[in-house]
């Protein structure tokens, strides 16, 4: 389930800077657009972080129920989420003080890191690609199509 959260996370972000959008509108006015300093952008962070930790709490509880730990896949996981968690809550972090360069180099490595960490497993964890000793060379072992 916390998969499907985490995948509706920025349809809901989108949704909220669209009904904001739409709702401040006012054609007299010249172009300003107050929904960039909305402060419903906390409670997006806030939904994020909720989903994200409780997809980091149940890869551990995983890795326990199969008594290996540290060692399961599920740990690695866990830690593909928790770099995902730092990098939204830097992202907020910087959205708060924009003048904090420091932070800002912070937030784009850990969202690099976090970025091809990402991709890494979901190319070879996820969707079981990128294998050399498979039967279909870098494919997964069984086609399906």
């Amino acid at each position: 389930m916390t998969d499907q959260w985490l995948s509706l996370i920025t349809p809901f972000r989108d949704l909220r800077y669209t009904i904001c959008y739409f709702s401040e509108l006012n054609f007299d006015l010249p172009k300003v657009n107050s929904c960039k300093n909305n402060s419903s952008f906390e409670i997006v962070v806030m939904i994020t972080a909720i989903a994200i930790s409780y997809r980091i709490l149940q890869c551990i509880r995983l890795g326990y129920s199969q008594g290996k730990y540290f060692t399961a896949p599920h740990f690695a996981n866990s830690i593909k989420y928790s770099l995902s968690l730092i990098s939204a809550l830097l992202s907020f972090y910087y959205h708060l003080d924009q003048e904090n360069r420091p932070l800002f180099i912070f937030w784009i490595i850990i969202s690099a890191i976090s970025t091809c960490y990402s991709y890494y497993w979901d190319l070879v964890h996820d969707w079981d690609l990128l294998h050399s000793n498979s039967k279909n060379v870098l494919l997964r072992k069984y086609l399906t199509f």
